[in-house]
């Protein structure tokens, strides 16, 4: 590293985490207390401690009070590491919250609950759900992004919060990449495109013609502005070329009743609840979302078939706050990791119309990534956006 590259801290206010010297005063004022704090923080490459050694601590730009406090540093380093390792390694000493962006009772929450219930089977303490619904799930995401970086607040997330949210909504309160670490995937469904038995089609190809004969537009419900239904009916008038009028409803279950009563003619429905309407024989199924046919529904082609890169997932994971110790992250990953693999719970999710999932933090990171890009390219060009 050049000389010129060391920073100039005459001047600068007592306290400034940002840089090393202010990191070192802040620990010499406030005691070993600072000894978690300083492992947890990200300090730029150029200034990391390794740098600060023999030949360029009498640096005459390096003031002596940051030398002094450079050298206290490198004299608390050697147990410092320890400390930290041994508080991660008593990672959780009390009991997690699994934050819900849902009331109790949907599919988003009954999830969660197999997880959480999953967790405190393998952890030496309990997880616990805390429900806390509104602005599509935005809220509860923003409860996790402002909440301590200790492993227990922990956020059940999925397409909602860090894939379409921030493709519509352009004011956010939080950024889904830089104010979260990724934990891991868990499950992943797609959605089912329903319509009622009164409607003369069992695909895609029987839609198109029969829209051909009615004179009017297709009419599609969706529930709610921002939802996985919206954006996808959207997708849908983009690549089908179908004249379609997007219905808006307030939730899902009002525009599952008015499809069944004939009063729209498509629906985007999430897996479980399409299933058991296919099943009962209430309605049909055209086709799912995701890129190949669905175990569940063999004979219900993907609409992928017919219009190449249709392709629309909802999916569920866990995020942890920025900050977060990788050790934390690294425990979090790997026992839901199990939970996944355990032959109990994978039965309940397949039960539930889900595929199980797991993946590294890294892979999460990147998964998350691509569906905001995904989303973003369906919102602009359907010019949807949301305050």
């Amino acid at each position: 590293m050049s000389t010129s590259a060391i920073p100039d801290f005459s001047g600068e206010p007592l306290l400034r985490g940002d840089w090393l010297c202010g990191i070192a005063e802040k620990w010499f004022f406030t005691g070993a207390t600072f000894g978690r704090n300083l492992a947890c923080i990200d300090i730029p490459d150029a200034y990391r401690l390794p740098q600060f050694t023999g030949e360029n601590m009498n640096h005459p730009t390096l003031p002596a009070r940051a030398r002094l406090l450079v050298a206290l540093s490198l004299f608390a380093a050697p147990w410092l590491a320890p400390l930290t390792s041994q508080a991660q390694e008593a990672y959780p000493s009390k009991p997690i919250r699994l934050v819900v962006g849902f009331p109790p009772g949907g599919a988003t929450d009954v999830l969660a609950r197999v997880f959480a219930t999953r967790l405190s089977e393998q952890l030496p303490q309990r997880m616990t759900v805390d429900n806390r619904p509104g602005a599509g799930a935005n809220l509860a995401a923003e409860n996790v992004a402002r909440s301590a970086p200790d492993g227990y607040s922990v956020l059940f997330t999925h397409v909602a919060t860090h894939g379409i949210g921030p493709a519509v909504y352009p004011k956010l309160p939080f950024d889904p990449i830089r104010d979260f670490k990724p934990v891991s995937l868990l499950a992943i469904s797609p959605l089912v495109l329903m319509t009622h038995k009164g409607v003369p089609a069992n695909n895609m190809a029987e839609l198109t013609q029969w829209a051909k004969t009615l004179g009017r537009p297709l009419t599609i419900g969706y529930p709610g502005n921002g939802t996985s239904g919206h954006l996808s009916s959207a997708l849908l008038a983009m690549k089908s070329g179908l004249n379609l009028t997007l219905v808006p409803y307030r939730g899902g279950a009002p525009a599952t009743q008015d499809l069944l009563g004939g009063q729209i003619d498509l629906l985007f429905d999430p897996f479980n609840s399409a299933l058991q309407q296919v099943r009962g024989g209430t309605a049909k199924a055209l086709g799912v979302t995701s890129e190949e046919r669905h175990a569940a529904l063999p004979d219900t082609p993907a609409l992928a078939e017919t219009m190449p890169g249709f392709r629309v997932l909802t999916w569920y994971g866990m995020v942890v706050p920025a900050g977060t110790p990788q050790g934390i992250v690294d425990r979090l990953a790997t026992e839901s990791t199990n939970a996944v693999n355990n032959p109990g719970v994978r039965k309940q999710l397949i039960d539930m119309g889900m595929t199980p999932a797991s993946s590294t933090p890294a892979q999460f990171g990147d998964w998350i990534r691509g569906e905001i890009e995904h989303w973003n390219v369906v919102a602009r060009s359907a010019n949807i956006k949301l305050e």
